[in-house]
C-alpha cells in the first residue's frame, strides 16, 4: 500500500506543467515523497531477494525523480524571483474616473515607461518639473496635468527614500555583497521712577481701539474688534460679545464644524499585486489632540458685519497625506443685539492669517503635507525578503513604487481639492492653482534639493465681500500654490498680497545648506466689485526673512529684509569641518516684469555673523536691526531703488524685537531686551528705547529704559499686543517666580525732553489670585484698548477697563472663568500642569 501511494504521488508530481513561470510546487508533496520512502526502504528488509531488488530499482527511480522535481521547482523559484526585479515596461495609463474599486494593481498592468536616459543602474527616477519660473503661474487648464505633476514629485520622494533606507537601514538587512549566503550584520511689583509722570488731564481723551496693523488701511485679523461701542473677542471657542461698559450681551459656543470628509481610498497597499511585500504594521504620523478655536475676528468698515475665523481639528480624520485641519470663516449680520450668522466658509488647511482691505476679506490656510510617512513604509527595507542585496533591493523598490505612485498621486490630489464626500474632483478645480516646481536654484549639477522639500505644504487664499449676499458669499475666489515649507508668512497692502515660504538648497560638495525664500505675489483687484486674489509674479531671493515686517510694497517696488546663515562644511585647505563663508544679512528690491520679480539691487553685507531681529519700512527708509553681542542699529536710504546705501549705524547693548515710528515718524520706539556687550548674554529685563532719526545719517539713542526683574512681554513677539497712544506705551508684562508671579501691563510716558516714565500698573493677577482660581486651558493674548481716554485690557483670563493711562484704577473687571468650578478640568494661570 505504500508503494502504490508513493507511486501516486510520483505520477501527480510528473503530470504537473513546471515549466510555466508562475507555478509554484507545494513542497509539503516533496516531504511527503521522502517520508514514504523511508517508510518503504524499512518494510523492504523483510522482502524475498528478488521482491527486494525490484523495490531497490523502484526506489531509486522514485527519489532520482525527486530530486529532478526539487531542482526544477528551485529553478522556477529563481527565475521568478529574477522576473520580479526586471524593471517593468510598460506605459502609464491614467484612469478617467477615481474610484476606490479600480486601485488593484499589478506589475504587468501599470507602470511608468522607461526611457534610455532613466538611471537604470541605480534604479533612480528621473523626475520632470517645471523650472521656478513665470509659467507656472499659469496654472492647470485640467487636474489631470496636476496629477502627473504630482507623481513626478513622488519620483522625488521615491529616490529619497531609498537612498536614506540604504544609508540607514542597509546593515540590518541588506546583504553587503551579492553573497545570499553570508549572514547578514546588525548594528550595533509695579515700576517707579523719580521723574513726575503726568497728570491725567495732560493726557488727550480720546480712542485707540484699531489693531496695530502693518500698513494704514489694511486690517488684520485679530482675537478683539471693536465699533468703540461694542467689544467681540474671542476666548478659546467661545465669542463674547461685551459693551465697553462692561456689560455682556451675548456669549456663546461656535458649534464643531460640519465638514463631511470625502471618502477616499485610493491608497491601498493591498491591492497591489507584489510577492516580495512583507507587509508591516503602518506608521501613523503624531497628530494633536482635536481642537476647535476662534483664531481671528474681522469687522468691515460699516461695522454690519463680522467674520469670525475658526480653526478646527479632528485627529480622527481618515486623511492620508494633509494634516486635515481646517478653517472655517462665519460672517454674521449684526443688528440691534443679535447676531444671525449669514454664511459659513470651511476649506482644508490651519488657518494662517487674514487681512481685510475695502470690506473684501482675504483669508490664507496653509495644508500640512505628510507625503513621506506612508510611501517610506511602503518602501522600507523590512518590507522585502532579506535575501536582497543593495542592487537587489533597489530594482525590487523601483519596481514596486511604479505601483504605488499613481495611487500616491490620486490619494493627494483627491485628499487637496475633493469637493464631495464622493471623491469628486472636477475638471476645473485645478484652474487657480500654481503649477508645481522644482524651485531649484543655482547649477543643477553642484546642487540639488532634498525630495521631502519640494511640496511640503499647499498655500490657499480664499478672497470674498463681507457685504456681499448668500448666493455670492457661497462661491469665493480660491486661489492655491505648493510650497517646499510647512512655514508661511504673510505681507498685505492696498494692491498687492505676498506669499513668503522658506525652502532650502543642498550643496553636495561641502555637506552644507543654501536658504531661500520663495515669494508668491497676488494682485488684488481694488476695482472690481467682487473680491479677487489673482496670482501674477513670483521671485525668489537668498536666505530667510523674519517676519511680516521683513516684507514691503512701496509704489512699484517689493523690498525684503532676509538673513543668510552662515555656511558650514568641510574645508579642503584646512581639512577641517567648520565655518566656510560667514552669516549676514541684506535687502533685496525686487520689480514685477511680466510674470517675474527680479531684482533691481541688493544691500548686502548688513551685519556680518549677525542675523535680523526687527525690520521696520517707511516709504523710502528702512531701520534694521541685527544682533550678535552688541545691537548694530542701521538706517538705510532707499530712495533710489537703484543705489540703496547705509546712511547712518549705532551700536548699542541689547537688541530690538519690535520697531515702532512716532513723532511724525522721526523717531523709533523700540521694545527689546539688554544684553551684556561683551558676551551678548541677555541680562533679563525688558529694554525700551528710544531713537532719534531726524538726521538720517546720525542715528542716536536719546533714551533707554529697562524693566527690572527677569520678564517676558508679549509685545517682544506679537505687534498686536503693542499699542502707542497720546505720547503713552502701554506694554504687556509678566513674571513669574518661585514665590511671585504678575501679570499685566505696564503704562510708560513717552517723551522726546524727559524720556520714558513709568505711569503706572494694571494688575490682571498675582499670585495669590493665581492660585485660588480654577483656569481654562484656552487664554486670551495681551491686547489694550483706549475709549474716551480709558484703558481696557485683556490678557490670561481677565478683562479690566481702568479710568485713564496715568496710574490707571479699576472701573470695571470681568473673570471669562468666573463661573468655572473645580468639577471641570482646572489648568494654572499661565497653562500647563493640571490640578
Amino acid at each position: 500500500m505504500q508503494m502504490n501511494k508513493s507511486s501516486q504521488i510520483i505520477n501527480i508530481s510528473r503530470k504537473q506543467n513546471i515549466s510555466k513561470a508562475n507555478q509554484v510546487i507545494n513542497m509539503k508533496v516533496i516531504m511527503s515523497i521522502g517520508r514514504h520512502s523511508i517508510h518503504d526502504i524499512r518494510a523492504a528488509v523483510s522482502l524475498p531477494s528478488t521482491t527486494q531488488s525490484k523495490v531497490k530499482t523502484f526506489l531509486i527511480t522514485m527519489l532520482s525523480a525527486a530530486f529532478v522535481t526539487l531542482f526544477l521547482v528551485l529553478s522556477v523559484k529563481y527565475e521568478k524571483k529574477e522576473n520580479l526585479l526586471q524593471p517593468v515596461n510598460t506605459p502609464l495609463i491614467i484612469a478617467k474616473s477615481a474610484k476606490a474599486e479600480d486601485n488593484t494593481r499589478s506589475l504587468s498592468s501599470n507602470a511608468f515607461k522607461v526611457t534610455k536616459s532613466q538611471d537604470m543602474t541605480n534604479f533612480l527616477f528621473e523626475p520632470k518639473l517645471r523650472p521656478f519660473s513665470s509659467d507656472i503661474l499659469s496654472g492647470y487648464k485640467n487636474c489631470s496635468t496636476l496629477l502627473e505633476d504630482i507623481e513626478e514629485v513622488a519620483k522625488y520622494l521615491v529616490n529619497d527614500i531609498v537612498n536614506t533606507e540604504i544609508k540607514y537601514n542597509s546593515t540590518r538587512y541588506i546583504y553587503a555583497s551579492g553573497d545570499m549566503s553570508a549572514t547578514y550584520r546588525r548594528s550595533s511689583g509695579p515700576p517707579t521712577d523719580g521723574q513726575k509722570a503726568p497728570s491725567k488731564n495732560q493726557v488727550d481723551a480720546e480712542s485707540s481701539f484699531e489693531a496695530n496693523n502693518q500698513v494704514e488701511d489694511v486690517d488684520e485679523a485679530d482675537i478683539i474688534k471693536s465699533d468703540g461701542t461694542n467689544v467681540f473677542l474671542a476666548y478659546g471657542n467661545d465669542l463674547v460679545w461685551m459693551r465697553t461698559n462692561g456689560t455682556i450681551v451675548q456669549r456663546f459656543s461656535i458649534p464643531k464644524i460640519n465638514y463631511v470628509v470625502p471618502k477616499i481610498d485610493h491608497w491601498n497597499m493591498s491591492n497591489i499585486n507584489d510577492e516580495t511585500f512583507i507587509p508591516k504594521r503602518s506608521y501613523r504620523p503624531w497628530r494633536p489632540s482635536s481642537y476647535q478655536h476662534i483664531a481671528g475676528l474681522l469687522l468691515n468698515q460699516n461695522n454690519t458685519e463680522l467674520v469670525v475665523i475658526v480653526s478646527h481639528f479632528d485627529s480622527d480624520n481618515n486623511f492620508k497625506f494633509v494634516s486635515g485641519a481646517m478653517t472655517s470663516s462665519q460672517i454674521y449680520t449684526i443688528s440691534g443685539d443679535t447676531l444671525t450668522l449669514k454664511e459659513q466658509l470651511t476649506h482644508l488647511g490651519k488657518y494662517q492669517t487674514s487681512r481685510l482691505i475695502d470690506n473684501k476679506a482675504h483669508v490664507v490656510t496653509m495644508t500640512y503635507i505628510e507625503n513621506r510617512n506612508h510611501l517610506r513604509d511602503a518602501l522600507r527595507i523590512s518590507t522585502f525578503p532579506r535575501w536582497m542585496n543593495e542592487q537587489q533591493y533597489r530594482q525590487a523598490a523601483y519596481n514596486r513604487a511604479l505601483l504605488i505612485i499613481p495611487m500616491y498621486a490620486k490619494q493627494l490630489l483627491a485628499e487637496l481639492i475633493a469637493n464631495n464626500e464622493n471623491d469628486l474632483v472636477t475638471s476645473n478645480s485645478c484652474r487657480d492653482i500654481v503649477s508645481i516646481s522644482d524651485m531649484l536654484t543655482g547649477n543643477a549639477d553642484t546642487a540639488d534639493i532634498k525630495g521631502r522639500g519640494i511640496m511640503d505644504g499647499f498655500a490657499r487664499t480664499v478672497s470674498f465681500h463681507t457685504t456681499a449676499d448668500t448666493a455670492s458669499l457661497s462661491s469665493p475666489r480660491i486661489a492655491g500654490a505648493f510650497f517646499p515649507t510647512k512655514s508661511l508668512d504673510i505681507y498685505a497692502s492696498k494692491d498687492y498680497l505676498v506669499l513668503a515660504g522658506r525652502g532650502s538648497l543642498r550643496i553636495p560638495e561641502t555637506f552644507s545648506f543654501l536658504d531661500y525664500t520663495y515669494l508668491l505675489q497676488f494682485q488684488l483687484d481694488r476695482d472690481s466689485a467682487a473680491a479677487t486674489a489673482t496670482p501674477v509674479a513670483i521671485g525668489k531671493v537668498p536666505g530667510y526673512f523674519l517676519n511680516q515686517f521683513s516684507i514691503d510694497q512701496y509704489q512699484e517696488h517689493l523690498r525684503i529684509a532676509t538673513t543668510t546663515r552662515a555656511v558650514w562644511g568641510y574645508n579642503e585647505h584646512t581639512g577641517w569641518y567648520g565655518e566656510l563663508v560667514p552669516s549676514s544679512s541684506r535687502i533685496t528690491i525686487l520689480k514685477r516684469k511680466g510674470s517675474m520679480l527680479e531684482n533691481t539691487s541688493i544691500l548686502t553685507d548688513l551685519g556680518v555673523r549677525e542675523r535680523i531681529y526687527s525690520v521696520r519700512f517707511f516709504q523710502e527708509k528702512a531701520f534694521v536691526v541685527t544682533f550678535r553681542r552688541i545691537d548694530p542699529f542701521f538706517t538705510i536710504d532707499l530712495s533710489d531703488p537703484q543705489t540703496p546705501f547705509v546712511a547712518g549705524e549705532l551700536k548699542v547693548p541689547g537688541f530690538s524685537s519690535y520697531l515702532h515710528l512716532i513723532e511724525n515718524n522721526q523717531y523709533v520706539l523700540a521694545v527689546g531686551r539688554d544684553a551684556d556687550e561683551t558676551t551678548g548674554r541677555i541680562t533679563g529685563g525688558l529694554q525700551i528705547s528710544l531713537f532719534d532719526v531726524t538726521n538720517f545719517t546720525d542715528p542716536k539713542q536719546i533714551h533707554k529704559k529697562i524693566v527690572e526683574r527677569w520678564n517676558d512681554s508679549d509685545a517682544l513677539k506679537d505687534h498686536l499686543a503693542f499699542r502707542y497712544f497720546a505720547h503713552t506705551l502701554i506694554l504687556p508684562v509678566e513674571y513669574s517666580t518661585r514665590y511671585e508671579a504678575y501679570d499685566g501691563f505696564y503704562s510708560f510716558n513717552v517723551s522726546v525732553e524727559n524720556g520714558i516714565t513709568a505711569q503706572g500698573t494694571v494688575t490682571h493677577a498675582t499670585a495669590d489670585f493665581m492660585g485660588y482660581g480654577c483656569w481654562s486651558k484656552t487664554s486670551v493674548p495681551a491686547r489694550s484698548m483706549v475709549f474716551k481716554g480709558d484703558l481696557m485690557t485683556v490678557k490670561g483670563h481677565v478683562v479690566k477697563m481702568s479710568d485713564g493711562l496715568v496710574y490707571p484704577k479699576e472701573v470695571w473687571s470681568v473673570n471669562l472663568d468666573e463661573n468655572r468650578t473645580h468639577a471641570s478640568r482646572c489648568y494654572r494661570w499661565f497653562g500647563g500642569w493640571v490640578f
